[in-house]
């Protein structure tokens, strides 16, 4: 437990993100997701990102179709500061397409405490 916190002191402080998408760029975000899925992969391998995942307006049911009811994203980011992260953030494929609402986001300090596999 002391090892990794002094790895997480190391490597930046965490930060839980809460992006919301705008209104009505689920059709723009599934055009994109393949290029944030791709960038969103590279940074979670560098321990930039720690997990993410999309936001959901409920759990579909069997019988519904197409795409999830996305609605924004979640993740815990690791960065020197706020600032830091959020230069991160807008460089991704939502933000650049016009999906997250940047003026919306929530940018958090974050401690993860307990982790899968960790």
């Amino acid at each position: 437990m002391a090892e990794q916190q002094q790895q997480q002191k190391k490597d930046g402080n965490e930060y839980l993100l809460i992006l919301p998408d705008k209104e009505g760029s689920l059709q723009t975000r599934l055009k994109v997701r393949d290029e944030h899925l791709l960038r969103a992969k590279t940074l979670t391998e560098n321990g930039t990102w720690i997990f993410g995942g999309a936001m959901l307006s409920h759990h579909p049911t069997p019988s519904e179709t197409g795409p999830p009811p996305m609605e924004g994203s979640v993740l815990v980011a690791v960065g020197a500061s706020e600032e830091a992260v959020m230069g991160v953030i807008r460089e991704d494929a939502y933000v650049k397409a016009g999906v997250w609402d940047l003026e919306k986001v929530r940018c958090i300090p974050f401690r993860v405490a307990i982790q899968k596999g960790k």
